[in-house]
């Protein structure tokens, strides 16, 4: 060889190509002065044939084709590089005016024009022919840029010319195998877009795109031609774009599900009950989980006073009535502004409120507790309410309420039970007195009875007050306390004196110390008609005291007859004067109950509900995300 003459090194990207590489290199035989060959560490026989052809191999973990190719070029020692894949090879027109060129080699760049082999046949349309390809260039003016059809980039514009004959690429050798390809670059392009900022548009990306890619492969650019193989190369040209659209899609989803979850508890009570304890259990242990609760509260309330004092962020309105378009609007800016993954309905209003926000733009996802048994509405707006589409899961606080409300749902689906917790550490501490017996100088021959409810009609105070009447008349030694407040406090008072039981009950008010007072009681008598769970009973389970109650709402689902607790019909003195007296008289029952009971109530504890009601979050959003 002349030693003007120009040298040609050839530069080969490999990955288990044992089935390719050897057709590549013959057809570089006598055209090229020394193969580079850049293999990522192949696990077949690549490296051994390429040695054997006398190819110069290096071997290096994978970092993408751009880096892999600037890489070998580096180490090539010709002053022009061809570049060629494993899987092409050399035509022999292309090979005879190659070696024609050789001698008087002198452009920046010779474009080759590529041909591709499409299982078994080579394809002369559908936008695959004629594919022009720079692949043979002076060493130090280009470098490759982009990981998807990587592209030379000119230090200067080349001066080009085209050399005659087909570029071989033996491009899909199954369907099997396009399909591989498929899934490979849509990944690799969705991964693309996403970090350009493109915003996936299920009608462009997802159904204008590949609908027209198979119009342009098939038709503009005469796939048709190309017989049934030009057919399935355009179908598969549109699935391609179509799959790149759902991994771009789910390139956001999992970046949106990986952030912080944020709620809106949206309580609108004006005092403190049951479920507002509820609401407080939830925030307390949703923070454990780092996820954070915004309180949208009554002006004035009781939950106001708690988060003032427990630092838990807040924002307060009127909440009049269930049409108060400005805590609508109100709450429609909130969400907008904390940027809301979740607002979690507690009430009846509340809910009312929300759905209306709908209607004032309003998308943050809506969850709804209900904690009441009470029969829905016939009427349109609550067929609305609970068939909102906004809707998208409803937890209610026992099996009961659940039987209640599915059958009004078109979706029961998204109806499901989440038990209320309680917090049973607070009743672990067990204090040596008993603040009952000492604050009403009551002495330990009496049995004291009591309960916790709030003093509303749907706890059936009436029938209490009848029970402890009959057990008074049996003489026995009882003392009953009705500890709460409420509307039918009067009306309570003046039925026990007309009773002649103005010694036997006694009315303790509100008290906020329930953990201290629960264990002083020896029976706990639960009287209600309706009831949601009635998470005073675990109260009393976690307590140790054994409990009397009634066939109302949810607390079958929690008292078992003679198991856990004593249990008979609603407006039932009778029966349940005769289980107070049979867990008077047989401490062995007695015992049996209790002990049953604190088993039962560890499921049922706060860390439980918050734990079940943080995995519907997390469905719920991930549900919005698609």
């Amino acid at each position: 060889m002349p030693s003007t003459q120009v040298k040609i090194s050839a530069v080969i990207i490999t990955l288990n190509e044992e089935k390719n590489i050897e057709r590549c290199i013959n057809s570089l035989q006598g055209i090229v002065d020394e193969i580079v060959v850049w293999d990522s560490n192949s696990t077949d026989r690549t490296k051994e044939i390429c040695e054997h052809l006398g190819a110069i191999v290096y071997q290096a973990d994978w970092e993408g084709y751009s880096i892999a190719k600037n890489k070998a070029n580096e180490l090539t020692t010709g002053d022009y590089i061809l570049s060629i894949d494993a899987d092409e090879e050399l035509s022999p027109e292309l090979r005879s005016n190659l070696l024609k060129i050789k001698p008087s080699i002198r452009e920046d760049a010779y474009i080759f024009t590529r041909i591709n082999n499409y299982c078994g046949t080579w394809i002369k349309y559908s936008g695959w022919y004629p594919e022009y390809k720079i692949r043979l260039f002076k060493k130090g003016n280009a470098i490759w840029v982009g990981e998807i059809h990587e592209q030379l980039e000119f230090t200067i514009k080349p001066n080009q010319l085209v050399v005659t004959g087909n570029l071989l690429h033996y491009s899909i050798l199954s369907l099997e195998h396009h399909v591989q390809k498929i899934f490979l670059y849509s990944k690799l392009t969705a991964l693309k877009d996403f970090q350009n900022g493109v915003k996936p548009s299920i009608l462009f990306h997802g159904i204008a795109k590949p609908s027209f890619h198979f119009f342009k492969n098939f038709i503009l650019q005469r796939g048709f031609l190309d017989g049934y193989k030009g057919f399935v190369i355009a179908r598969m040209a549109s699935f391609e774009r179509f799959l790149r659209y759902v991994k771009l899609k789910e390139l956001y989803k999992n970046v949106e599900a990986e952030k912080p979850i944020k709620v809106i508890q949206l309580s609108s009570e004006a005092t403190w009950r049951g479920g507002e304890q509820q609401i407080a259990y939830l925030i307390g242990e949703l923070k454990r989980h780092n996820i954070e609760s915004i309180a949208f509260v009554k002006k004035g309330s009781s939950f106001e006073e708690y988060c003032k004092k427990n630092g838990i962020r807040y924002y307060k309105s009127l909440f009049q009535n269930s049409i108060d378009l400005l805590t609508v609007l109100k709450l429609c800016w909130i969400a907008r502004k904390e940027k809301a993954s979740i607002i979690h309905i507690h009430s009846s209003k509340s809910h009312s409120l929300a759905v209306l926000g709908t209607l004032f733009g309003l998308r943050t996802p809506l969850i709804l507790s209900r904690r009441v048994d009470f029969e829905l509405s016939s009427s349109l707006f609550s067929d609305w309410k609970y068939n909102h589409p906004q809707i998208k899961k409803i937890l209610c606080v026992s099996d009961a309420i659940t039987n209640i409300v599915k059958p009004h749902l078109r979706d029961p689906d998204k109806c499901l039970t989440v038990h209320s917790g309680v917090d049973i550490s607070k009743f672990k501490v067990k204090s040596t007195a008993n603040l009952l017996r000492e604050e009403f100088k009551i002495g330990n021959d009496k049995i004291l009875i009591g309960n916790t409810s709030a003093l509303a009609g749907h706890k059936d105070y009436f029938t209490f007050i009848d029970t402890i009447e009959l057990l008074v008349k049996k003489s026995l030694p009882v003392v009953a306390f009705i500890i709460g407040k409420g509307p039918l406090e009067k009306e309570l008072k003046n039925y026990a004196t007309q009773k002649g039981l103005k010694e036997q009950i006694i009315f303790t008010g509100f008290r906020n110390n329930i953990s201290e007072i629960l264990p002083c009681l020896d029976i706990f008598l639960i009287t209600s008609t309706e009831e949601g769970l009635g998470t005073s009973v675990l109260d009393a389970f976690a307590s140790k005291v054994p409990v009397v109650a009634t066939y109302a709402g949810g607390i079958p689902e929690m008292v078992k007859h003679e198991q856990t607790g004593l249990i008979v019909k609603p407006k039932n003195s009778l029966g349940l004067a005769a289980c107070v007296e049979q867990l008077i008289n047989s401490p062995e029952l007695r015992s049996t109950i209790i002990d049953n009971a604190y088993t039962t109530v560890l499921t049922f504890s706060k860390e439980t509900t918050a734990t079940k009601t943080r995995l519907v979050y997390k469905e719920v959003i991930q549900y919005s995300l698609d």
